[in-house]
């Protein structure tokens, strides 16, 4: 019965198995998108932006390769224009190499409205990307990032490197790619979507890889069963263990492992393919010397593959040395993968006279890896595959692998239940034989058992009258024994005399806890006098509190100076280390400046300072103090001027007072001035960001990653200059509403949520905005205890 309950199990596994095989042929072989039209417009050096949904413009990229790794942006945008060379393949190459290569393609937008476009780079491998944008001489660093980085450092969660671009109407854009892959050979398409087509194009990209990794995961819970179910056999564990490692190395090369396993280790992101494709190798070695019992059936076969599973094995400490070139280590890994699975499948085709039945399977399955191999090396040793027929090859193999080794392992598996069917049935029919010759031998020994009965009971008599003989005994025993019991009536006199002892003790106790009591009493005394005095402090820092808020602009004046605004402020403790600081400049009562040529700003602040409570409150003062001096005794307006004259006098005041204060001690501040006249906006920040939200796109602003107050800075902070229009939503704050814990889990709310959150309510009201965001401030921290002040300004021009 167990065996047919097998045996059906297995039929239906492979009725499982052809049509997860047709799927997946089906999902990943579907066509890619034509090209046609870069290849007819290859000859124009400006791609012109019309109704796409996808283009690959390889064609119009010229490369420029610095080979000393010496230019800067500058020299390589207005120097070496002509040394930039013609792209003529629709994918970039770059070769071995550890140099520089510099991109550079034009892109126009021919419409009377502005259009924004994803830029997509569709290689998740390249070490150091760094992209910049031209318009009318003027340069300008859009974003830095890389494998080499953290996967944080990117704008967009995706496994490529994704930019969103933005084109004035009909205005001409030349984009700049600083790439550098640190000695790799890579290819890759330069594409561009719209924002429809891009989301399109990970749909199609959701379906392949839910198609493959549902294939994948379906053969290792399949093995994973058939392990549970006491086939605990070798060649089944190595399998197991053989598709798990396959599994994780093709998410290595799709860019997915680093985005979602380990985004902030850039060195497992380089090495953990060569680490899973050797230890992949390994396991399928053994996994081959296992399913055909190479140990005990040919020596010769055996020490081949156990040499070359040991020489993978050893090649993952040298594919680690950084020392040594990345093409030596690419190719040494490629051959031997190759040189591994060949001779594998030479083994098997040998064999396969021995058993066809249980060889065929196996021998298709190293054939099809073989391919996925050949193809995953192309990249090394040729270009002429493209990266996505190069994708989709691979996982083709990968998929009919493991779907024909799982048959193959499952054809073994019935072959070794009918074998051991076979040795149960010649067990039994020798059990059956030695039944009879047991139950002849029985009778003999159930006669020589009657007469050692007999001879028992005789036995048993004489153990009676002994018994007799003891019980005379144990009488004696029992006189004994009462004699005994007289003796332990003296030993209780003797305790009785001790126990009036014990009670004298007692009455000793019981002075000794009046004493205690009236000790306890002092201390409740000493406790209320604690508290008197703990409502004094209370009392000064609620005075001080009523202060710290008389610093603060009333709601009144700041509604005078911009109308539109809310600002949610609730401090951790009494008094806060966040504060804000909003006012114009000139002042109203400021004739003399008034009457010169300066026009009024409206200037903002957003401040954290280091702590909360009172060491924080005392840095706000500090920080108030500082901002006055810098904007209405300095007249500064200028927001990276204000916060170096700010750090300069922050650091100052420190020094005077380094008894009291630590080096950490400083503050965050994120600072806006507000042009009404112009309807500008500039910004700079110290360790701070703000958010612009116009049209449902939230845009974000960093500041210099420094704090007020660490040190004099050798490199200034920066000045960023943003465009307003009306309507528009800016928010300042600090990083207690994000860092608060709560929800389910008890986890910090995050920036990510935060946005989302700001993208849903920036449309209501500016009243209703506060509301909302503090209902969702509420519920998420629930019970748990508020970690740090919140500050939110949020602005509606």
């Amino acid at each position: 019965m167990y065996a047919s309950c097998i045996n059906n199990y297995i039929n239906k596994m492979y009725c499982n198995i052809r049509i997860i095989l047709v799927l997946a042929i089906f999902a990943i072989t579907k066509p890619c998108l034509s090209d046609y039209y870069a290849r007819e417009m290859s000859h124009q050096d400006t791609f012109n932006l019309h109704n796409l949904s996808q283009e690959n413009i390889s064609n119009y990229v010229k490369i420029f390769v610095d080979t000393n790794n010496t230019h800067f942006i500058s020299e390589v945008v207005f120097k070496e224009e002509d040394k930039f060379i013609k792209n003529l393949a629709h994918e970039i190459i770059i070769d071995f190499s550890k140099s520089n290569h510099w991109l550079k393609f034009s892109i126009k937008n021919n419409y009377n409205y502005l259009i924004s476009a994803i830029l997509e780079i569709k290689n998740p491998s390249i070490n150091k990307i760094q992209l910049f944008v031209e318009k009318y001489n003027f340069v300008r660093a859009l974003q830095e990032t890389g494998d080499s980085y953290p996967f944080y450092t990117r704008n967009t969660d995706n496994r490529n490197f994704i930019f969103e671009i933005t084109l004035d109407p009909s205005s001409v854009y030349t984009y700049y790619l600083k790439i550098n892959t640190e000695g790799s050979s890579i290819k890759f398409p330069v594409m561009i979507y719209s924002p429809a087509g891009f989301t399109k194009k990970i749909s199609r990209e959701h379906i392949v890889n839910g198609v493959f990794y549902g294939i994948m995961l379906a053969i290792i819970f399949t093995s994973l069963f058939l392990l549970l179910l006491n086939f605990r056999k070798p060649a089944h564990f190595y399998y197991l263990i053989y598709v798990t490692l396959t599994g994780f190395f093709v998410l290595d090369l799709d860019g997915l492992s680093f985005q979602f396993l380990w985004p902030n280790s850039p060195w497992l992101a380089n090495n953990m393919s060569s680490i899973l494709a050797l230890s992949g190798t390994f396991f399928l070695i053994q996994f081959t010397i296992a399913y055909f019992n190479l140990r005990n059936q040919n020596n010769i076969y055996y020490l081949l593959t156990n040499g070359l599973a040991i020489l993978n094995l050893l090649f993952i400490p040298v594919s680690l040395i950084d020392t040594l070139p990345v093409k030596f280590i690419s190719c040494g890994i490629a051959y031997l993968m190759i040189i591994s699975i060949v001779s594998i499948t030479v083994i098997a085709i040998i064999l396969f006279k021995k058993g066809p039945q249980l060889t065929i399977f196996f021998i298709l399955a190293f054939l099809s890896f073989l391919f996925s191999t050949i193809i995953i090396s192309s990249n090394i040793f040729s270009h002429v595959i493209n990266i996505t027929e190069r994708e989709n090859a691979f996982k083709i193999g990968l998929a009919i692998q493991v779907i024909l080794l799982s048959v193959a392992l499952s054809i073994r598996l019935k072959i070794l239940q009918e074998k051991a069917h076979k040795i149960s049935v010649d067990n039994l029919k020798k059990l059956n034989d030695f039944k009879e010759d047991a139950n002849k031998r029985l009778e003999g020994k159930v006669r020589e058992r009657t007469d050692s009965l007999s001879k028992s009971n005789e036995k048993f008599l004489s153990a009676v009258i002994e018994i007799g003989n003891k019980n005379t005994k144990l009488h004696q025993q029992r006189i004994e024994i009462l004699k005994h019991r007289d003796e332990i009536t003296e030993k209780n006199l003797v305790l009785e005399k001790s126990f009036s002892e014990i009670k004298k003790k007692n009455k000793e106790l019981a002075q000794r806890n009046s004493e205690i009591k009236a000790k306890q009493e002092q201390i409740i005394e000493q406790k209320n006098l604690l508290e008197i005095k703990n409502q004094d402090i209370t009392d000064s820092i609620n005075y001080a509190k009523r202060i710290q808020t008389s610093i603060l602009p009333g709601s009144e004046y700041i509604n005078q100076i911009i109308p539109n605004n809310f600002i949610l402020f609730r401090p951790k403790d009494i008094l806060s280390g966040d504060f804000y600081w909003i006012d114009k400049y000139p002042p109203e009562k400021n004739e003399l400046i008034l009457n010169s040529k300066k026009k009024r700003k409206i200037i903002i602040a957003s401040v954290d300072c280091t702590g909360h409570g009172i060491p924080g409150a005392i840095m706000s003062v500090i920080g108030k103090d500082q901002l006055d001096r810098a904007i209405f005794q300095y007249g500064l307006t200028k927001p990276s001027a204000i916060l170096e004259a700010i750090n300069q006098g922050v650091t100052k005041v420190m020094s005077y007072h380094s008894a009291i204060m630590t080096v950490k001690d400083g503050m965050d501040i994120s600072l806006i001035c507000f042009n009404p006249d112009k309807y500008s906006l500039e910004f700079a920040g110290a360790n701070q960001q703000i958010y612009h939200i116009r049209n449902n796109e939230l845009t974000i602003y960093s500041g210099d990653r420094k704090s007020i107050g660490e040190t004099i800075h050798e490199n200034k902070f920066h000045n960023h200059k943003i465009e307003i229009k009306k309507d528009d939503m800016v928010y300042l704050f600090s990083d207690g509403y994000v860092d608060q814990f709560g929800g389910p889990n008890n986890k910090k709310f995050k920036y990510k949520q935060f946005k989302d959150l700001l993208l849903n309510v920036h449309l209501k009201p500016i009243s209703e905005q506060e509301n909302l965001l503090l209902e969702a401030h509420l519920k998420w921290k629930s019970t748990c205890e508020q970690v740090d002040d919140i500050l939110i300004i949020g602005i509606k021009f």
